[in-house]
């Protein structure tokens, strides 16, 4: 197996109503089949807390506290 592959903070999720920072956003770096780190990288959506669950619909996400839409922010 090759090298590790990087994982770095991107950015987090903030809700502008409640001040609640329920997602943060990864990139980590693509490898191949045989464990080569590749120059590219993709994105990672996790939970900042615990008792976060999976978002139902990544691509409208949602504050898990009070529904309102959730803007991203430099970490």
């Amino acid at each position: 197996m090759g090298p590790n592959r990087r994982v770095e903070l991107e950015s987090v999720l903030k809700c502008p109503h409640c001040a609640a920072t329920p997602y943060r956003v990864f990139r980590r770096q693509l490898v191949q089949a045989d464990g080569t780190p590749l120059v590219s990288w993709g994105s990672v959506l996790w939970p900042a807390r615990p008792a976060v669950p999976p978002p139902r619909a990544p691509a409208r996400l949602g504050c898990p506290d009070c529904g309102d839409p959730l803007v991203r922010v430099a970490p």
